[in-house]
């Protein structure tokens, strides 16, 4: 973003700077005491005259538009404290700084490169879509088999056998107790033997854990069971002849 690039070119700015102004002071001490001549004098004082003329050496050096050696070359021969000033200016930016900008600026554009709610929900229910598929697939080919029926022993036979397990784990699902499964699906639906789409369905519902509202779903029926079963209780105690009697506590 645009915040982002102002604060990026003020950081840089300010280090480069700093240090400017730090080299400044260093090498005007060092011309002052260290025996060079006029050629010498007058290429470092270029380069590092004033903080202006520092700062835009040390953005030279660090981004590509001269080379740094050529910086550290000037000022090696009378003082180290301004040769190590270019070798950190150098390596901070480097190192640090650049890197620390670039990974600020990748992550804003993978972050607006991410779906949006629409199309996250769209690749969610094709996925979800497509694993239906792939299920429907997979209980089409256990041998042998109803048109379009899932029989007792299709279970029993996913349950006991190694690979038809470790393959219908891969959809996320695990048949510890065929005989169970096959109960429920088979009072649920009605009929002896459970439709094919009906058990695909079935499967695609109990995949991943339950939510808040399914459980506040059971709660609530499990209070209507109660009330139900508490009511029966008082109507045949009422026919028993047992008015008088209290229920028993729920």
């Amino acid at each position: 973003s645009v915040m982002s690039l102002f604060w990026s070119l003020a950081m840089l700015l300010f280090v480069t700077g700093m240090c400017g102004l730090m080299m400044v002071e260093v090498v005007i001490n060092a011309i002052a005491t260290a025996d060079l001549d006029d050629a010498q004098k007058e290429s470092v004082m270029q380069m590092f005259g004033s903080v202006a003329k520092a700062t835009l050496s040390f953005y030279m050096a660090t981004s590509g538009g001269n080379d740094w050696s050529a910086y550290y070359d000037a000022v090696c021969g009378f003082s180290a404290g301004a040769a190590f000033i270019v070798i950190f200016v150098v390596a901070y930016m480097q190192i640090a700084m650049l890197n620390i900008l670039t990974g600020m600026f990748v992550e804003a554009a993978l972050k607006s490169a991410e779906p949006d709610h629409d199309e996250q929900a769209l690749l969610q229910r094709r996925a979800r879509f497509m694993q239906a598929r792939e299920l429907e697939r997979f209980f089409r080919n256990l041998p042998p088999q109803a048109a379009g029926k899932i029989t007792k022993a299709d279970l029993v036979k996913i349950a006991t056998d190694p690979k038809l397990n470790a393959a219908f784990q891969v959809f996320g699902f695990e048949v510890r107790d065929a005989d169970l499964f096959y109960e429920v699906l088979r009072k649920t639906c009605g009929v002896d033997e459970v439709d094919l789409k009906f058990m695909v369905d079935a499967c695609m519902g109990m995949k991943g854990p339950a939510s808040s509202i399914e459980m506040q779903t059971v709660c609530y029926r499990a209070l209507l069971l109660d009330e139900r079963l508490c009511n029966l209780e008082r109507r045949i105690i009422a026919c028993l002849g047992g008015k008088d009697k209290e229920p028993l506590p729920s």
